[in-house]
């Protein structure tokens, strides 16, 4: 495993060179069921998923997600990376009903068999990033090291710079993966604890999730 700050120069995917897509610190009053996309205004729309001040890791609430709601919104070209850089960071803090089940946290799916990438936990535990196409092969996979832990905050982020994919637990790198050709797109919804053809549910808390792209 990789410090992100030792190497501060294999993910910071020209950062300066990044602009923010969507921004969602999940702030507000407990149930409140507004969500405001900061960076550019995006429309939200909910299912059943409100913000609660029961945990959060900044601005006293968080996202809550029971295990049947989900955030969208809709199919935009600002959520298609193509061949360049972007980053993916979130908090996450996973339920106590979640065990050993596949568990969307962001996802672009056109509700079929299309392409599409998806950051999620894993039936085994593991966060996972991966691009598949319409066959459902898998153009770039990558799998955290870590384990999940109940009731446990996490910070998690999937980027990429310039042939180089990264998925990084906690500021640390886990997992990289050559991307050197591959177009990470998907068809649809933008979706958020929800992956539009398989459902893929989640269950705990997200907070300050921000999407970046070159």
């Amino acid at each position: 495993m990789v410090l992100l700050n030792s190497k501060e120069g294999l993910i910071k995917a020209k950062r300066s060179a990044l602009t923010p897509i969507l921004d969602l610190p999940f702030n507000g009053a407990n149930n409140s069921t507004s969500f405001t996309d900061i960076a550019k205004g995006k429309a939200i729309s909910r299912q059943n998923t409100i913000i609660s001040t029961a945990q959060s890791v900044s601005g006293g609430s968080s996202a809550f997600f029971d295990g049947v709601s989900w955030l969208s919104t809709p199919d935009h070209p600002d959520f298609n990376f193509g061949t360049g850089s972007f980053s993916i960071n979130l908090d996450c803090w996973i339920g106590n009903s979640y065990t050993n089940s596949t568990r969307t946290l962001i996802g672009k799916s056109n509700g079929g068999s299309g392409e599409r990438y998806i950051l999620s936990i894993g039936s085994n535990n593991k966060f996972i990033f991966s691009r598949r196409n319409a066959a459902g092969t898998s153009l770039i996979y990558l799998e955290s090291q870590t384990t999940i832990s109940l009731s446990t905050w996490y910070n998690v982020k999937a980027s990429r710079s310039g042939d180089v994919s990264f998925l990084a637990i906690n500021n640390t790198i886990e997992a990289t993966a050559n991307a050197a050709g591959v177009s990470v797109f998907g068809d649809g919804l933008f979706t958020i604890g929800y992956l539009g053809f398989a459902g893929f549910y989640f269950n705990g808390y997200l907070d300050n999730l921000r999407i970046e792209k070159a």
